[in-house]
């Protein structure tokens, strides 16, 4: 049975899933979107076919095609073989080279980029500012101030670096970030998941 779940006190995006068991939890828990990492030549990525086949599980909830390493013209053909809501990328990327309405990119700035944070931001600003939304998970609050920038030229901001919920009941109080961002996991085995990480933080944002 399906649970009937409140809606979220923020936008709720889920990325990095890779299973039908995290894609059915995540959907009843009422988050307003799903990725579903589809690089190429990884292990840990979706098929299409198998995405295809999950899609008709699931309702509710926005769709993301998410890409890091592949190559434009994998990406582009990904694109037209699924009906995405929004495709997910990571930084940098040249944007014209992809086939999908820039409005409807979202950006992801992951732990392992080395740029400096201010050029980084700079760059966001010069560059990337049709984007839908913005993920960032390599910083922490500790930089905060450098974001003011992002949130004054009314780029929508997702947290994906600090999930605790004292940080995020400031940030929801504070009004600046437009939601948050949590990463799935692979499966123990098919059709188990331990979910003890994201309940918590979930069960918060519905009280």
């Amino acid at each position: 049975m399906r649970i009937i779940i409140m809606s979220l006190k923020c936008f709720v995006k889920v990325g990095s899933v890779n299973n039908l068991s995290d894609a059915r939890y995540f959907s009843a828990m009422n988050v307003d979107l799903i990725g579903f990492k589809l690089d190429e030549n990884n292990n840990d990525s979706i098929n299409l076919e198998s995405l295809k086949e999950i899609r008709n599980w699931i309702s509710g909830v926005g769709i993301i095609g998410e890409f890091s390493n592949s190559n434009n013209d994998y990406v582009n053909d990904i694109i037209k073989n699924f009906s995405f809501d929004y495709i997910q990328i990571d930084y940098p990327y040249n944007l014209e080279k992809i086939e999908f309405d820039k409005k409807k990119i979202i950006l992801n700035i992951n732990k392992s980029n080395k740029i400096n944070t201010k050029k980084i931001i700079d760059d966001l600003l010069k560059n990337y500012s049709d984007i839908f939304l913005l993920n960032i998970d390599f910083e922490n609050e500790e930089t905060l101030t450098l974001y003011n920038k992002l949130f004054e030229n009314n780029f929508k901001v997702l947290n994906g670096f600090n999930l605790s919920i004292p940080f995020i009941r400031i940030m929801l109080k504070k009004k600046l970030f437009y939601g948050i961002s949590i990463k799935g996991n692979n499966e123990i085995r098919p059709g188990y998941k331990d979910y003890s990480s994201f309940s918590d933080i979930l069960e918060f944002l519905s009280e």
